[in-house]
């Protein structure tokens, strides 16, 4: 059914206000609890190191700081269309709502952090834990339930994590090395 405003997660913002995106930023990161630098490189890795409020990936799956995708815009109380039309400065309270609401611990490394951004159903699997692979199946959750996402189809659209590095499949330790190197 509908979902009303009550049941919208109410995630204050008027702690993290300014003009400045670097100076927003910094302010995001401290509420958060996290470092300035993890939170910056993680906006740098899905920007392409453009910081641009409208940057996607190839194949238009995500837009954004965070590469927010049309469900996570949705639960947010946004959508990608909208949140193409914002600036930077704008941007950075969905990227504060984002992490509020899936809970991002304080104290949280960059490759955690990038965990959460990237799958946060699986931000705190082991780095074993496969999350796609070429011909993969149905990907299933930590609680073993079926996420409804295919892993052949995560590999496909996710190169920098396997396939451009001609890999078969890759892993949480993939992800949290490929941002720890990259950044």
């Amino acid at each position: 059914g509908q979902k009303s405003e009550i049941d919208k997660p109410v995630i204050d913002t008027k702690p993290i206000q300014d003009p400045d995106f670097n100076k927003k930023l910094e302010k995001v990161a401290e509420k958060l609890g996290v470092s300035s630098d993890s939170l910056r490189r993680i906006i740098k890795f899905e920007t392409a190191g453009t910081f641009s409020p409208t940057s996607h990936d190839p194949k238009n799956v995500s837009i954004g700081l965070i590469g927010f995708t049309g469900p996570t815009a949705r639960a947010l109380g946004t959508s990608k269309e909208e949140l193409a039309k914002m600036t930077a400065v704008e941007q950075l309270d969905y990227v504060y709502r984002f992490y509020k609401m899936n809970n991002l611990q304080p104290g949280s490394d960059v490759g955690t952090m990038y965990m959460i951004t990237f799958m946060p159903a699986f931000a705190y699997s082991p780095d074993h834990t496969v999350l796609g692979r070429q011909g993969g199946g149905m990907l299933m959750l930590p609680s073993g339930k079926s996420s409804g996402l295919s892993m052949d189809l995560i590999w496909d659209q996710n190169p920098a994590f396997g396939k451009s590095k001609g890999k078969t499949h890759f892993t949480v330790g993939d992800v949290k090395n490929t941002i720890n190197r990259r950044s």
